[in-house]
């Protein structure tokens, strides 16, 4: 496969491009609290992350408290809105490899989190300008692992499916790929353990996302880092 060919890079963006583990966390336990419910493990939250915020909620909350869902769901959004950056940071490598990509490539992000919870995030860690679209999980647009997002990213960059590559950290990156044509990456440093993310059987793995570099840029035109 002629992984040069790529001309539009699309990333998830929790377990991928940022760590957020500690700041979702910590609002889920907040949404836990508003219903007076103990907090929960980093570990337990983090393999809930992944489908969407209202997905979240409700893997947070047992049987018994279902009928709370809007309090807690509400009580999430406020406090995560309030301190989605307290912890939350790039991935080792992250803005040098998006940097130079996008010297070449068309970049976006295509996450089941609210874009209006998204953006602050990149912008506050100085990455939005890379990003030629940025699409959420509160649009019109069913999310990951619909195709949807992604088909709707190469359409309006003007990059066919065949020529775009997604990047991401669960078996729901790879669907979503799957199901829109697009060929996908896999990294092993996300929320989800490496096993889970080679038996979704992308097309391509990475340690590290400066490995994205190598697969995808031509080595001519690679800068020392």
């Amino acid at each position: 496969m002629d992984t040069h060919r790529f001309r539009l890079i699309i990333f998830d963006l929790d377990g991928t491009l940022i760590d957020s583990r500690v700041d979702v966390a910590n609002a889920a336990n907040a949404a836990r609290a508003s219903v007076d419910l103990a907090s929960l493990p980093l570990e337990t939250v983090q393999g809930y992350v992944g489908d969407g915020v209202t997905k979240l909620v409700e893997r947070i909350l047992p049987e018994n408290k279902r009928d709370a869902f809007d309090a807690a769901l509400a009580a999430f959004l406020e406090f995560y809105a309030a301190h989605s950056l307290d912890h939350t940071t790039l991935y080792p490598g992250v803005r040098e490899t998006v940097e130079t990509l996008a010297q070449s490539r068309k970049l976006a992000v295509v996450t089941n989190k609210r874009r209006y919870l998204t953006m602050p995030i990149l912008e506050g860690l100085g990455i939005a300008g890379f990003f030629a679209q940025v699409v959420g999980g509160d649009g019109p647009l069913a999310r990951k692992p619909s195709p949807e997002p992604l088909l709707s990213v190469c359409e309006a960059e003007g990059i066919p499916p065949n020529e775009s590559l997604m990047v991401g950290d669960s078996p729901t990156d790879v669907s979503a790929a799957r199901a829109a044509g697009i060929s996908v990456c896999g990294v092993t440093y996300g929320y989800k353990p490496p096993e889970v993310v080679r038996a979704a059987n992308p097309d391509f793995i990475i340690n590290s996302i400066p490995g994205l570099l190598e697969l995808v840029v031509p080595m001519e035109r690679l800068p020392e880092l």
